[in-house]
């Protein structure tokens, strides 16, 4: 088996240089930034499993997206996909169907002069989520690292006047819950029942930098979590730049009863007591001014950068993140995190992050606690007008600077515009884990995002192509991983999308 094993890491190299080889033979460089911090799915997901969440994109008003794929494995299940979706000014809808489709689900939203209507999946939140919405997860701030959104699994029918007044009735797993809110100049109060007669109120407050929330359930139970946040946004469009710093500070308290459990999901509870202080820092460290070019990315979130004709110098700036959190879900079940991240994006459209975060503690309640861990990354980006490229390493340890290494993962994809509208995308990754460790790396699809845990010592490949055909587009990819005793594991998806305006009676 150790001979399977260094074989394996061997034959990784190779391909690694190859990409490296390719892009550098293909393009001029340019770039645009993208999260480069260790990724791992919410903490009510299942461990050791395949994580799919949804896409953070959107159609245009006045246009509709329909979209036929499937997809399977090495094992020889095939699933079948279909969606549609649509927006206009009084009506947007978004429907999915498929075997076994972890997302599978829709809802369609009517609006009109008496409010809004939506019938089929909520993803409705209320203030901190303490209640209705899932709260947050406390190691999570001021870092660019975080987790795909969590599933909705409610389904009903909602009312609402806008941020005035809402209700709804829905069935969320087993139990049908009812809940009203009303909000008014940033202050909202909400009631949430089910047929048992439980009930949950929830008071919250938004205004100038502070969020906060006041549950409470029938029993006396409580929960309080407020988040104030200050400084300028080094993001935001339009901030000064010239020259200056420019500094955020966030920072969460939560406190409360540990055996208050929300009716919607009780798994998504987190910590019963927390705190958390997040930094942002942002600088311009070189002159030239900034280009204004927008360019889309394709439908696995590549952008490449702007044709350089008529392209204005950017400013090659400097950011800083930095987090520290602590938490406990009842006496002997705690946690705690810290993370420093640099990200520079250089004149040149490169651009480089690095970071690092030691971790320990229960990430859930009904979980084992992880062990000590150190772990950093190294990532660089480099995008031109017809490729880009990104090499990254990752690696974790159980001893003080990120020693005695328990799981570690090197990466290479190149992007590249083809003929005729095609573009192709490779990745190749080689990792290496310890017994009972487990890695996570983030696989684009046309409309989600999975994240494929790794475990052991292997290899993934992974190859997509997407062009023009039959009026949409039409993307297929290919993965293979190779781990040491396993036998090889495959997956491949088609997918087929066309958008199209709507054609308005006359």
């Amino acid at each position: 088996m150790r001979c399977e094993q260094r074989a394996g890491r061997r034959r990784g190299v190779p391909a690694f240089a190859l990409a490296a080889a390719l892009a550098l033979a293909t393009a001029p460089w340019g770039g645009r930034p993208l999260r480069a911090a260790p990724v791992e799915p919410p903490p009510d997901a299942e461990e050791g499993e395949d994580y799919e969440s949804d896409a953070s994109d959107s159609v245009a008003a006045g246009v509709v997206e329909t979209s036929l794929g499937a997809s399977g494995s090495s094992s020889g299940r095939t699933q079948g996909r279909r969606r549609v979706r649509f927006q206009d000014a009084a009506l947007t809808g978004d429907v999915r169907d498929g075997t076994d489709d972890p997302l599978a689900g829709g809802a369609v939203e009517a609006r009109g002069g008496s409010g809004r209507w939506k019938v089929g999946t909520l993803g409705a939140a209320w203030a901190r989520g303490l209640v209705l919405g899932g709260g947050g997860e406390p190691w999570r701030v001021g870092t660019s690292g975080g987790s795909p959104p969590a599933r909705r699994t409610g389904q009903g029918v909602r009312w609402s006047t806008g941020p005035g007044l809402e209700v709804f009735g829905a069935r969320y797993r087993e139990d049908a819950l009812a809940g009203v809110r009303a909000q008014r100049s940033g202050v909202g109060l909400g009631l949430l029942a089910d047929r048992a007669g439980r009930a949950h109120a929830s008071l919250g407050i938004a205004r100038d930098g502070l969020a906060s929330e006041l549950a409470l359930d029938r029993a006396g139970r409580w929960r309080a979590e407020a988040e104030l946040a200050r400084g300028a946004d080094p993001a935001a469009p339009g901030a000064r730049s010239g020259g200056t710093g420019r500094v955020r500070l966030t920072l969460r308290v939560r406190g409360g009863d540990e055996g208050f459990r929300p009716l919607v999901e009780p798994r998504r509870a987190g910590p019963a007591r927390a705190l958390a202080v997040g930094i942002t820092t942002g600088r311009a460290t070189a002159g030239g001014g900034s280009t204004r070019s927008r360019v889309a990315p394709d439908s696995t979130g590549t952008r490449f950068a702007p044709d350089s004709t008529g392209a204005r110098r950017r400013r090659a700036t400097l950011e800083t993140r930095a987090s520290g959190a602590l938490w406990r879900f009842r006496p002997g079940v705690a946690g705690a995190r810290a993370a420093l991240e640099f990200t520079l994006r250089m004149a040149q459209h490169d651009r480089v992050s690095a970071g690092f975060e030691e971790r320990h503690g229960a990430r859930r309640e009904d979980a084992r606690p992880e062990p000590f861990r150190q772990g950093a990354w190294l990532e660089w980006r480099i995008e031109g007008e017809r490729s880009a490229l990104t090499l990254g390493h990752e690696r974790w340890g159980a001893r003080s600077l990120a020693r005695g290494t328990v799981r570690a993962v090197s990466s290479a994809t190149l992007a590249l515009r083809g003929p005729l509208g095609t573009r192709w995308r490779i990745s190749h990754s080689v990792h290496r884990t310890r017994g009972g460790e487990r890695l996570y790396v983030a696989e684009p699809e046309t409309d989600r995002v999975v994240l494929r845990t790794l475990s052991g010592d292997g290899e993934r490949s992974r190859l997509e192509l997407e062009a023009p055909f039959a009026g949409g587009v039409a993307r297929a990819a290919a993965g293979l991983g190779a781990s040491a005793g396993r036998a090889p594991r495959g997956q491949w998806s088609l997918t087929w999308t066309r958008r199209a305006a709507f054609r308005r009676a006359r």
